[in-house]
């Protein structure tokens, strides 16, 4: 049996978040907009609230056969995708803002 060794509080570096509410995308998020490659450089972040996951329920409900009958079913992994995207308020690249939408 090998030793697995763990990391320690002293030899770790500490890391401070200053907000909670910008996130900082280590390569950027990138987009290409007229013939050029534009890097997003930071994500605005917002608080979400139970309409916002009522909303992201309903975007990610899909009608499926089941049984012989229609159902209306609700797939984990887009309302996830969903709600993640409800947070975001506003990309930044370059000094602009461009909201969410």
């Amino acid at each position: 049996m090998t030793e697995q060794s763990t990391p320690n509080a002293e030899s770790s570096p500490a890391v401070r978040i200053d907000n909670l509410y910008k996130l900082v995308p280590a390569d950027g998020l990138k987009l290409e907009s007229g013939g050029k490659d534009i890097l997003y450089k930071v994500v605005s972040l917002r608080d979400t609230n139970v309409a916002d996951e009522r909303k992201a329920e309903a975007l990610s409900e899909r009608a499926m056969m089941v049984g012989g009958g229609w159902k209306l079913l609700v797939s984990d992994s887009n309302f996830k995708h969903v709600l993640n995207m409800l947070h975001i308020e506003s990309f930044h690249c370059d000094d602009t803002a461009i909201p969410r939408g």
